[in-house]
């Protein structure tokens, strides 16, 4: 799995979705990954709490964010590791 954590990872944008009391209630980082040799490109959206947002909104700190939340769902979970 050390390869996973050599991604590349930048995020191409962030989308709020707002509650009825016009609050925002959920944030969606959009991002690019690619491996060390490019031959891996690939985007998507990893939801985040709006306390981990407001935390450090800079792109720098919503990158590693995003980054944890990609490798957190590329690696397999403990029962999943033991069934195989």
């Amino acid at each position: 799995m050390e390869q996973v954590e050599q991604l590349d990872v930048r995020v191409s944008g962030v989308d709020f979705t707002y509650n009825f009391e016009e609050e925002a209630d959920e944030v969606r980082l959009r991002f690019n990954v690619t491996d060390p040799t490019g031959d891996i490109n690939a985007n998507g959206r990893v939801a985040v709490t709006m306390d981990e947002y407001v935390q450090d909104p800079r792109l720098v700190s919503l990158a590693l964010l995003a980054r944890e939340k990609v490798i957190a769902r590329l690696q397999p979970k403990k029962d999943e590791e033991t069934s195989n």
